[in-house]
């Protein structure tokens, strides 16, 4: 049903559940999966131009962030290992929702997999925000995995 599948692993609440979903559908459909860690350097940049971070306080939490990513991948990697599934990884960085849908549209993917948000979390919290945007603006089928822990 789809060729390639893009992993959306962005830190927020669900992720994993998201990862395990994708994984099961890829090793279902036969798909090539992609997954893709996104680090928020706009976010970051931000900060920093409204002086509320330093460059040193930036460039710390980029680390920091970057190195979430890696345990985001290896993490849907041993899933992927498990169930079989051969899982490309790739780390973006940016306007989560930009760099999401810029990997969409050069990969030529047929669906998108996130994780679900609640609608009270759109005003406090930038991943559920950034996942509406990536649900309203995407040009190909965007799977929203509800977590387990929701439930």
């Amino acid at each position: 049903m789809f060729d390639k599948i893009l992993l959306v692993l962005d830190g927020g609440r669900g992720w994993p559940d998201a990862a395990e979903f994708a994984i099961e559908m890829a090793r279902g459909g036969k798909s090539q999966l992609i997954g893709a860690a996104v680090v928020d350097t706009d976010t970051l940049s931000r900060l920093l131009a409204q002086g509320i971070f330093v460059e040193e306080e930036r460039a710390s939490y980029e680390k920091q962030l970057e190195a979430d990513a890696g345990r985001y991948l290896n993490h849907a990697q041993k899933l992927a290992d498990k169930a079989g599934v051969a899982l490309e990884k790739t780390v973006l960085k940016g306007l989560i929702h930009k760099v999401v849908l810029q990997e969409a549209r050069v990969r030529k993917v047929d669906a998108l997999v996130m994780a679900s948000w609640r609608r009270s979390m759109l005003k406090r919290d930038l991943v559920p925000h950034e996942r509406q945007f990536i649900l309203d603006e995407a040009e190909c089928t965007v799977i929203v995995v509800k977590s387990m822990a929701e439930t």
